[in-house]
């Protein structure tokens, strides 16, 4: 589920649904968009903190022109800090969770991508997991402003599934990542290499990493 959007500038924090900052989204990205809460903090980086942020490696080409202007930056999301592009979490986080034994890594057919399971400091908290336009089973309610204030969900949840029938039910202990090596630099890149090398890597047993990174040589 997507969150409320903090800025990593100052002290803002954007909400999802028709509010007073609404014309930040309009600015950023175009009528359609007064509502969504990740164009909000885009429009309010792009005047409040200009230059701030940095280019997403999986961006392609064309986007320099762009960029000067919306700039990619570190958000939070199930409790970790992704990237504002392509949501791949931070290699920072990334090594401390290797260091620490509290990931597990799974290997997928992209040579530039792997999923990182991690612990959620969210476990348990109450979450939607299904959402229909008709009660498509016996656990399915009709969402209301005041089941959102007596589950605590977010403004997501408010402006996307007020009126629909969703299940809702407590968070589990895990959390899914992905993790896009475009992220690393030269000097992270070959701690990775050593961390295989030393069978450092906590990986998936079954598979591990069947298609090597891009950068393995």
């Amino acid at each position: 589920m997507s969150h409320d959007h903090a800025c990593p500038y100052c002290a803002r924090v954007f909400k999802w649904g028709k509010d007073d900052d609404s014309h930040l989204g309009v600015a950023a990205a175009g009528s359609d968009c007064g509502e969504n809460a990740h164009w909000k903090l885009t429009g309010h980086i792009s005047a409040e903190h200009p230059g701030e942020g940095f280019l997403c490696g999986r961006r392609g080409g064309g986007v320099y022109e762009v960029i000067e202007k919306y700039r990619d930056h570190w958000g939070v999301r199930d409790g970790y800090r992704n990237c504002s592009y392509c949501g791949s979490m931070h290699p920072d986080d990334l090594f401390a969770a290797i260091e620490a034994g509290t990931c597990q890594i799974s290997g997928t057919d992209k040579n530039y991508k792997i999923y990182v399971d991690m612990p959620h400091p969210g476990v348990g908290q109450a979450c939607i997991v299904s959402s229909s336009n008709f009660k498509f089973s016996d656990k399915a309610i009709l969402l209301t402003e005041a089941l959102c204030d007596e589950h605590g969900l977010d403004s997501y949840a408010r402006a996307e599934y007020v009126g629909d029938w969703v299940e809702i039910t407590p968070r589990g202990p895990r959390a899914h990542l992905k993790f896009y090596y475009q992220h690393f630099d030269a000097a992270q890149q070959q701690r990775f290499i050593d961390l295989y090398n030393e069978k450092k890597l906590p990986l998936e047993p079954q598979f591990g990493l069947y298609r090597k990174p891009y950068f393995f040589g």
